[in-house]
Formats: structure tokens, C-alpha cells, sequence
């Protein structure tokens, strides 16, 4: 027999109050990477997914993960969260919203939700211009960087005020990783990006610049047509802090891992809640072999709301804590690491979405 929604709740209760057992049985420390960060007490993106408006300032939006998203993937994603559960709002497509208005494309043709495939991309040596998010100023500035390597799944630009700090070596070093060890472990416990994507590239483009204000992001924007969202970059794409992150070591890793489910998530559920979202990518770290991170700060704030997201970034670290280690428990528990591909393509979201999934 199914259980109830009120059940459910309960038992969603349940699972939290437990959290503060199955914490003090973790043996995985916060990563390094999170004390020195004075901007940003996260060893993962503060905000992964702000929406860059078009006043060029960046809002944190409700969902950290995206707008759009549907499983299949050479499809575009689907506008509504699908099972109309209780209080659950259609999804936030600037696609569909801008075809509502009556936006048209530059010279007055019809939308269009993808853009043709750009035939002087991609080979070493190409540059190009990037928005870029300033988190902490909330503004977005434009910077040019050039690929410094080409993976079987990844483009890899390295922003050329930062490029003389970083070798070919270590460049290829994290390509590597990122293809025999990160991407292979998230796709098969959780799913894949969209593609070939709004680019019509299945390939996933990975800046490497200086951030301020968190240690990587994944932006929903890019994955609209400039005509739709003007400082899309047109393309699935996450970024990495150059400045902060020892490139290559695994503070560097687990935060690439982190951001790449984002973008997997965006595809499967755009709408998903924040804290879900966020546990999904700590427990894509924790997968991809880099342990889970924030449990002490957890641990130092036990009163922390689980499905509550704090739009100010320093206080951000105690819900990555309790929201990754709620998926730990959930995987542990219900379906194992597999078990969290349902779960991410469950169209309900937040609570909603993990009681259905429990009750399946």
C-alpha cells in the first residue's frame, strides 16, 4: 500500500531527525577547500544557478538548478512539472515565455529553441567571449578566453587573464578526470546533459576564470538562445573558480562533479527545489569518489531547515550539509546511488517530489 501524503511527511520527518545520527557516523571531513574561502564558506558553488537578467544584474533564483527540462535526451525540455501534486507551479521556461510575448529573433523570424551548430568551433587555440556572473556584485561582465584542450565530452577554455597560470598538462590532467572518473559515475547513477543541447554540440563547455563569490556555477541561462535570454552564452556549460580552486586537485573535482549535475539536472527536472538540487550534487561528488562535504557545519547547526535555501551566501553551508546528507540517507536506504536517477526525474519537486518517490 502506498503511503498517504500526510505519511509521507512524517516519514520525511523521520528520515531528518536521522540525519543527525547518520552525521556523526560520517567520517568524510569538510573539504579543504572550505576554510580559506573568506567570499564563500562552501567548497561547492554558493549559488549554482543564478538567473542573469536582463537589467545585468543576477537574481538568485527559487530553484537552483534551472527552468526547463525533460528526460529524453535529443528533445527539447518540457515546460511543466508534470503530476499537478499539491502547490506545485508550472516550471519557469523563458522559451515558452518569450514566445507568449511575442519576442521574435533578430530580423523578425520565429523563435527558435535551439541555434545552428557554429562551424568555426571548436578546435585548440579558438577564442571566445563569455558572460560571466559576479555573484557577490550581482552583475554580469563579459571576459574572453581561449580552449586550451577538446575531450571527448568537454570543451576547455581557461579565461586568458588567468591562462599563463595554468599548463597544458594540467589542463589535460582534469579532461582526463573528468571523462574516465566524474562524468561516467554521475551518467550512470543519474543521467546525462541535454544533447546535443541549445548549440546543437553534445559537448559540455567548462570556463576556468576568476569568480567571485563561489567556488563554481552552473548558469540555466546559457541554455536558452541569445534571442530568448540576452547574456546566454548559448550552450551547456558550468564554471569553475580558476582563482581560488588548486586546478587539478580534488577540492577542484568534487566541485566539477557538483556542477555537472546541475546541468544533468536542469535536463531531467528543470524545476527542481534548491536543497534537493544541492543534495543531489554533493552526493554527485560523494559518487564520483570525493566524499561528502559540509557535515561539520551541519553538525554545528543541527536546527537547520532541510527544504529551505538562504538567499544570503555565507549561510549557505549548514544546508549543504543537511540537504547532501539527506540524500546519503535516501540512497542508503531507498534505491541505492541508481535509486537517484529516479529521483531526479521525478517532475515533482521539493517535498512532493520525494514522496513520490518513496511511495513507488
Amino acid at each position: 500500500m502506498k503511503p498517504s501524503p500526510a505519511a509521507a511527511i512524517v516519514l520525511l520527518c523521520v528520515l531528518y531527525a536521522a540525519l543527525a545520527v547518520a552525521a556523526c557516523a560520517q567520517s568524510t571531513p569538510t573539504p579543504a577547500v572550505s576554510a580559506p574561502l573568506v567570499v564563500s564558506p562552501t567548497a561547492a558553488p554558493v549559488v549554482s544557478t543564478p538567473t542573469i537578467v536582463a537589467s545585468a544584474t543576477v537574481v538568485v533564483s527559487a530553484t537552483a538548478a534551472p527552468v526547463v527540462s525533460e528526460t529524453a535526451a535529443a528533445a527539447a525540455p518540457s515546460n511543466l512539472a508534470g503530476g499537478g501534486s499539491r502547490d506545485e507551479l508550472p516550471t519557469r521556461d523563458l522559451f515558452e515565455i518569450a514566445q507568449r510575448l511575442g519576442t521574435a529573433a533578430q530580423g523578425g523570424e520565429p523563435l527558435e529553441r535551439t541555434i545552428p551548430a557554429d562551424p568555426d568551433c571548436c578546435s585548440v587555440g579558438h577564442r571566445q567571449r563569455f558572460f560571466v556572473a559576479d555573484l557577490y556584485a550581482e552583475r554580469v561582465y563579459e571576459t574572453q578566453a581561449t580552449l586550451r584542450a577538446v575531450s571527448e565530452n568537454a570543451y576547455w577554455y581557461v579565461d586568458d587573464d588567468v591562462s599563463a597560470d595554468v599548463s597544458d598538462e594540467r589542463i589535460r590532467e582534469v579532461a582526463d578526470e573528468f571523462e574516465r572518473r566524474i562524468r561516467p559515475a554521475i551518467v550512470r547513477n543519474i543521467g546525462d546533459i541535454w544533447r546535443p543541447g541549445v548549440d546543437n554540440d553534445a559537448r559540455l563547455t567548462v570556463l576556468n576564470a576568476p569568480l567571485n563569490g563561489a567556488a563554481g556555477y552552473y548558469g540555466a541561462s546559457d541554455e536558452y538562445p541569445r534571442a530568448t535570454h540576452p547574456y546566454s552564452n548559448q550552450r551547456e556549460m558550468i564554471y569553475m573558480d580558476a582563482g581560488v580552486l588548486r586546478y587539478g586537485g580534488d577540492a577542484y573535482l568534487s566541485v566539477l562533479a557538483h556542477e555537472f549535475q546541475h546541468a544533468v539536472h536542469w535536463h531531467l527536472d528543470g524545476g527542481e527545489d534548491v536543497w534537493v538540487n544541492e543534495g543531489m550534487s554533493e552526493m554527485a561528488a560523494h559518487i564520483a569518489g570525493y566524499g561528502i562535504g559540509f557535515v561539520r557545519d551541519f553538525l554545528g547547526a543541527p536546527e537547520t531547515q532541510l527544504n529551505f535555501w538562504p538567499d544570503e551566501l555565507p549561510r549557505t553551508a549548514p544546508h549543504y550539509g543537511a540537504a547532501s546528507l539527506f540524500m546519503a540517507y535516501i540512497a542508503q536506504h531507498y534505491g541505492g546511488y541508481a535509486g537517484l536517477s529516479e529521483l531526479a526525474r521525478e517532475q515533482g519537486d521539493g517535498v512532493n517530489g520525494v514522496e513520490r518517490y518513496l511511495a513507488r
